[in-house]
């Protein structure tokens, strides 16, 4: 069970990750897969057009999503996989339960 804070955020961090996907990366395909005993793992990928978030200028969102997981004590992380046409951002948000 999760408890309220918990589902307020992480609601608010799916939202602002399928917003952010839709609006910059225009992507085809967008995966979000939960999983998890102890913790939950939530893990959100997409394609489109991706720029490695070690090169990003962090904003409002990025700064909130951080915010958000860390109020439930969780994690998140940003990376970039593939090459080319096949390229992927893969966001990891960790929150023990």
């Amino acid at each position: 069970e999760l408890s309220a804070r918990q589902y307020v955020n992480l609601t608010r961090i799916l939202r602002e990750l399928l917003t952010n996907a839709l609006k910059h990366a225009q992507p085809q395909n967008l995966w979000i897969t939960l999983a998890g005993t102890d913790e939950l793992k939530v893990t959100f990928r997409h394609d489109g057009k991706i720029a490695d978030p070690q090169e990003w200028s962090w904003g409002r969102g990025q700064y909130n999503l951080v915010t958000r997981a860390e109020e439930i004590g969780g994690e998140i992380s940003f990376s970039a996989s593939g090459e080319a046409q096949n390229r992927y951002l893969d966001v990891i948000l960790s929150v023990p339960l």
